[in-house]
């Protein structure tokens, strides 16, 4: 199984530098022989991979895969994890985020994230999506409120709650709170939105609603979405990586991924035999 693996990374890493190679001007983000601990376990095992600007890249595979721990390094919230240690390389722009020396304050400003269930502080809807402008200096209430609309605007929510900013987060639908999660995030400005599995936990109805909104936010943001929903990968990714035991098996063009795989493993965990 090792060196299978090792040859389908192989594989997939060729495809990577192919995609780099073709829109070396779209990367946003670029990682390079990143490989991830926790204690003595190794659950992210040297992937490289390039995910572009404006675009919808979708991770996906089957649990313990290492697609959480995969987001968390871009953002540096695996610093948070006692016990995880990092190597390779991660570039946003040029410049290597990972650097002991890059600030992750600010890398945190341009990097937001939307976790897997709803978490909506213990405040109202417009607190909620102030928090983070308020934090990061903002405290006129005309500049807020601009800010605040243009959030919810941007995550399709304003025309829902415009008449109860007022009221508590927690009493919006769970769907609408994962939204107003959304527009919390995207309050602050940033370049690059990673995005936990953000309607796993919606019905039908806030799950299609939020698909439609992610669509509509590559054109201003890159996105980097972990699921384990295929047919939402397919639908709405313009790229997908799929990992498998911490390893990058294949990366690609979501159509030619679901249409043609070109790696056994991939076919067989797009068409069910394993998950």
């Amino acid at each position: 199984m090792v060196e299978v693996l090792t040859t389908r990374t192989e594989s997939a890493q060729k495809a990577v530098m192919h995609l780099q190679a073709d829109s070396q001007a779209e990367s946003k983000v670029a990682l390079k022989g990143l490989s991830v601990w926790y204690g003595m376990s190794k659950v992210v095992d040297d992937v490289s991979i390039d995910f572009r600007r404006n675009r919808v890249t979708a991770v996906m595979g089957p649990s313990g895969c290492g697609k959480t721990t995969l987001l968390k390094t871009l953002n540096r919230m695996i610093d948070l994890v006692p016990d995880a240690r990092v190597e390779g390389e991660a570039y946003m722009d040029g410049q290597n985020i990972l650097d002991p020396q890059f600030d992750v304050t600010i890398l945190r400003r341009h990097v937001g994230m939307v976790f897997q269930k709803p978490n909506p502080f213990p405040m109202s809807i417009y607190d909620n999506v102030a928090f983070g402008p308020r934090i990061h200096g903002m405290k006129k209430k005309g500049e807020l409120d601009r800010v605040v609309e243009e959030s919810l605007v941007g995550a399709g929510l304003y025309g829902e709650v415009k008449d109860k900013l007022g009221k508590p987060a927690s009493s919006l639908s769970g769907g609408q709170q994962q939204r107003m999660c959304i527009a919390r995030a995207i309050a602050i400005k940033p370049e690059v939105l990673l995005l936990d599995e953000p309607t796993s936990a919606l019905d039908p109805s806030g799950s299609l609603k939020v698909e439609q909104l992610i669509t509509t936010l590559k054109e201003n943001y890159t996105l980097v979405l972990v699921t384990h929903n295929m047919q939402q990968a397919a639908r709405i990714s313009d790229n997908t990586a799929f990992l498998y035991e911490g390893r990058l098996v294949e990366y690609g063009e979501t159509g030619q991924m679901f249409e043609n795989p070109k790696e056994e493993l991939t076919e067989k965990y797009i068409t069910g035999k394993f998950g």
